[in-house]
């Protein structure tokens, strides 16, 4: 089938269930180096953070970060569109409410990728032209319609060069064309499909 052996037949790679644009992964015991393992610490987290901006590109978040365990439903996660979750078998915490809400097809948050559209500064200082902000871009920050009008969301996770991230959203409100998206009181940001 899909098996694959590792390099060095240290055990075998499968392709990502959860989109075949993740490529494949593997299960390996803590001493093994398959393929082409960072050398350094630093070159640990240039890998990471490809891959969360690879992950970023595709929709998909993971981890307790992006993904809070106390707070997170299924769905607003987009785990069924992902294969995390069977609506045909099995028995788990949630599983009434997830069932009911995919069905009904009634989920009204929804995490999605985001991209900040501009950098609208509040002063240009000294004659290299320092740029200050009103709010500075962090996972966590409030997402709102408009000036302050109605909170819709958070972000969840943000990149480096703060062009974008994931954020949970309202649906009704994000998906409407008339909303402008800020985070905070300053960044003006759009959400974008993966399709």
């Amino acid at each position: 089938g899909a098996e694959l052996s590792a390099v060095g037949g240290e055990g075998p790679w499968k392709p990502d269930p959860r989109l075949k644009e993740l490529g494949m992964r593997g299960v390996f015991h803590n001493d093994a180096r398959p393929g082409e393992t960072p050398s350094s610490a630093e070159e640990q987290q240039r890998a990471e953070y490809t891959y969360f901006l690879w992950r970023l590109k595709h929709g998909v978040a993971e981890g307790p970060v992006e993904i809070p365990s106390e707070e997170a439903l299924p769905l607003e996660y987009n785990l069924a569109g992902l294969n995390a979750i069977s609506f045909k078998k099995g028995c788990y915490l949630g599983q009434e409410l997830t069932a009911r809400s995919h069905f009904r097809g009634q989920v009204r948050k929804r995490v999605m990728p985001v991209a900040f559209e501009d950098r609208t500064p509040v002063a240009e200082v000294g004659l290299g032209c320092a740029t200050t902000y009103t709010t500075a871009i962090v996972a966590g920050n409030s997402v709102f319609t408009g000036h302050k009008e109605k909170k819709i969301g958070r972000l969840t996770a943000v990149t480096k060069d703060l062009t974008g991230g994931f954020a949970l959203l309202r649906l009704q409100q994000a998906l409407d064309p008339s909303s402008e998206l800020r985070v905070e009181d300053s960044e003006v940001l759009t959400w974008y499909s993966v399709e």
